[in-house]
């Protein structure tokens, strides 16, 4: 399974590189008691950290975080132990995603070569939890209307409906509602003969003027755009809106754009960021 992994460091000198990179295959887990290991290395990695930022580099801040990952590993790795399954495990394993990336953030400010290389060992066991416990991900497809309209509709079915066509503008959702993620929506407009759609993480489709919430179907979970600190693969979801050439007075056809790609709206205007969607 090819994933994301949360952060690669890279020390070059006394300088740190943290990015999102693709990891590798790194093969099948085998069931609780192999991911309780991994945590087990994650907490010791944790709580070398911790003792070398408090005693040797009188880091505080880097203690403290570190100390955080280390109490949360060793709780996961109790649960993991007993035959915790992933579900029952994944609440709290998003929790040890912010720790840790809250400790990635502090040894980077730090300048610290020391703890930056302490810390890339950390984060390849991390890679291995995530690894076990992210949840699923599906691919919402986007869709254009032939006739020359930028009407757009999604799905979670590659196949368009009559009348559509396949476009690039698909993005990730999660399949499965997972801690602090909220549903996103889509919902359908009807005017005449004019039919339009918009994707929102509101569920009373935002108070637009005839979107029957009635209709309204939700494609799967995401980050919400408030969230000021999200997983980090997340990728952003970004909505534009267009005006179409069609005169539907007094409900003007705007048409709203949803996708992964902010270059998608060229020609457009900017809208908002709607929420974090899982970054595949």
């Amino acid at each position: 399974m090819k994933l994301n992994s949360l952060f690669f460091v890279a020390v070059t000198g006394a300088s740190l590189v943290l990015s999102m990179s693709a990891m590798a295959d790194m093969g099948p887990q085998n069931g609780p008691q192999n991911l309780a290991d991994t945590l087990n290395s994650l907490q010791v990695e944790a709580i070398h950290m911790a003792r070398y930022a408090g005693e040797i580099s009188h880091n505080t801040d880097v203690a403290a975080a570190a100390s955080a990952v280390d109490s949360e590993a060793a709780h996961m790795r109790d649960e993991a132990a007993h035959g915790s399954n992933d579900d029952a495990l994944r609440p709290e394993f998003f929790e040890l995603k912010k720790s840790t990336y809250r400790l990635s953030v502090l040894v980077q400010q730090s300048g610290d070569q020391h703890m930056q290389q302490d810390y890339l060992l950390l984060s390849q066991s991390f890679n291995r939890v995530e690894n076990e416990l992210r949840p699923p991900a599906v691919m919402v497809y986007g869709f254009v209307h032939v006739a020359g309209l930028t009407e757009r509709y999604y799905s979670l079915n590659p196949a368009p409906v009559p009348g559509y066509a396949a476009t690039n503008l698909n993005f990730y959702v999660y399949k499965d509602s997972v801690p602090g993620t909220i549903p996103l929506y889509q919902c359908v407009r009807q005017y005449g003969s004019i039919v339009s759609h918009i994707v929102t993480t509101n569920a009373s489709c935002e108070g637009i003027p005839y979107f029957n919430v009635g209709t309204k179907e939700t494609l799967g979970y995401i980050y919400p755009s408030t969230d000021n600190e999200p997983t980090h693969d997340a990728q952003p979801i970004y909505r534009c809106n267009f005006a179409d050439n069609v005169d539907t007075k007094p409900v003007p056809n705007n048409t709203f754009v949803t996708t992964a790609d902010p270059n998608a709206c060229t020609g457009g205007a900017f809208t908002m960021v709607i929420g974090y969607g899982p970054n595949q």
